[in-house]
Order: structure tokens, then C-alpha cells, then sequence
């Protein structure tokens, strides 16, 4: 009998708000992304800062 494979995604959501930038993005694009992802937007600002903080992205346009 074959086993019920269920895909896993292992990326927490803000990390899938991360891939879901683009290349370049301005305040009103990342907030129209992390409404898809079923982010707030003060969370999304918070990401946003963690990421410019850590080095992962620089400061949107």
C-alpha cells in the first residue's frame, strides 16, 4: 500500500516573505507581498528592518 507523502514547507513565514521580494521593491510593494504571505503590516515593517539590520537587504527605495 502506498504512503501518503504530505510536502512540508520548512520556511517560516518570514522567510517566505523574503523570497517573495523582488529585486527591488518600494513600502508599497513589500506590504502588497506580505498581505499575500497573510502578514500584517507593522510585521512586515519589523521584517524589513531585521533584514537592512542583518545585512540581508539593503534599505527599500
Amino acid at each position: 500500500m502506498p504512503l501518503n507523502h504530505k510536502i512540508v514547507n520548512y520556511k517560516n513565514i518570514k522567510h517566505q516573505f523574503l523570497d517573495a521580494l523582488p529585486n527591488q521593491f518600494n513600502r508599497q510593494t513589500y506590504l502588497e507581498v506580505a498581505k499575500r504571505c497573510g502578514i500584517i503590516p507593522k510585521t512586515a515593517e519589523k521584517y524589513v528592518t531585521d533584514f537592512v539590520k542583518n545585512e540581508i537587504l539593503n534599505r527599500p527605495i
